[in-house]
């Protein structure tokens, strides 16, 4: 797993629902970050709504694991999801244009996806909540927090300072009512940090 979930020193806050955590620490977010941190359907399609142009995908890495994979504290014992065969560890990058704005780490349960699902996540070139949508299938998140992290690494290997906090949010997955996927996701407030690359 990569140095983003190097999490356990660096939490600057517990995982909250994110009203709480946006009325608290939230002053000076831009609107669209605030706006997107609260989303609880498809993410993809909110910030395609907001930046009015697609989501494009950078694939950083996909393998098949035997079991759901635990980096505390970023899971707890009521995000384990049944085991109904391998997990699909993914990481990509979300973003628009040139610009890469968030970082999803993904585990889903590959055992009962359609073909074509499937084939589009092994392309890696779509966001996972569009593989879905695409077959107008009802998407949604349980269990949606937040938080506040710092993650040195993470941070230097996109060029800010070690100390700049990351918003992160942890969910479920929900496709058609069923939990399929956990997800981390940590964003980059580049509308804030315009010297950033």
């Amino acid at each position: 797993m990569p140095d983003v979930f190097d999490f356990s020193p660096h939490l600057k806050e517990g995982w909250q629902e994110p009203q709480h955590l946006l009325e608290a620490e939230g002053h000076g977010l831009s609107p669209r970050l605030r706006a997107a941190l609260g989303c609880t359907s498809s993410l993809t399609r909110h910030l395609e709504n907001a930046w009015q142009e697609p989501v494009r995908v950078w694939l950083e890495s996909q393998e098949l694991s035997p079991k759901w994979v635990n980096e505390p504290p970023v899971w707890e014992a009521r995000h384990q999801l049944p085991q109904r065969g391998d997990v699909l560890l993914r990481n990509a990058w979300l973003g628009m244009g040139a610009k890469k704005w968030v970082f999803a780490h993904s585990q889903v349960a590959v055992a009962d996806l359609a073909a074509s699902v499937w084939a589009g996540i092994e392309r890696g070139e779509t966001p996972l909540g569009a593989l879905f949508l695409d077959r107008e299938d009802r998407v949604s998140r349980l269990g949606l927090e937040l938080t506040l992290a710092r993650a040195p690494q993470f941070a230097h290997n996109i060029g800010l300072s070690g100390e700049v906090p990351f918003w992160c949010r942890r969910s479920l997955f929900v496709v058609n009512g069923s939990p399929w996927a956990r997800i981390l996701e940590v964003f980059v407030d580049w509308e804030n940090h315009e010297g950033a690359d």
